[in-house]
């Protein structure tokens, strides 16, 4: 099973993965710390992955936190 840092390394880093969700580097980090990825973000890295031949886990994500929302 692929972790949120094998996702990350798949779209080329930590920098490209923020670049192609629209956060900064620094949300990325958090999420390879705490190992899910914010669920508002699936659909664009799927697509990604996608493009590069990769299936990733939905169990990856968690949904958003009230403080998310919005």
């Amino acid at each position: 099973m692929k972790t949120v840092n094998d996702i990350v390394k798949i779209l080329g880093g930590t920098g490209k993965t923020a670049d192609i969700v629209g956060v900064l580097p620094s949300a990325v980090s958090n999420w390879k710390r705490a190992g899910f990825i914010p669920a508002r973000h699936y659909f664009q890295i799927f697509r990604e992955c996608e493009k590069r031949g990769e299936i990733i886990p939905c169990l990856l994500y968690t949904s958003p936190s009230p403080r998310d929302r919005g």
